[in-house]
């Protein structure tokens, strides 16, 4: 894994590349979206969340599922985070 000096995640992509490679790349793309914050990566897929409990799913459903993907947030939280990203959003409205 390369880093920029900005931080960012770099990858080496080769125009012939195998499937250790493709993996290895993979691999990078997972550890560096674990160390992100849940509340980020939460807010990148909040439209979606948000939807989904319009249609009527539960919230605990949708915090089972995020469990599921490797969120280790509490139910509690979970609230909290979505309290606080709808804010968020209602005050760049104004």
């Amino acid at each position: 894994m390369l880093r920029t000096p900005e931080g960012r995640v770099s990858l080496r992509f080769d125009v012939n590349y195998d499937k250790e490679a493709l993996i290895a790349n993979l691999r990078t793309l997972l550890a560096a979206e674990v160390q992100r914050s849940e509340t980020d990566r939460l807010r990148d897929m909040f439209d979606e969340v948000e939807k989904t409990l319009q249609a009527g799913v539960p919230r605990k459903t949708v915090h089972e599922l995020l469990l599921s993907l490797g969120f280790t947030m509490t139910f509690n939280s979970f609230k909290g985070f979505l309290q606080r990203i709808r804010l968020e959003r209602s005050q760049l409205r104004e």
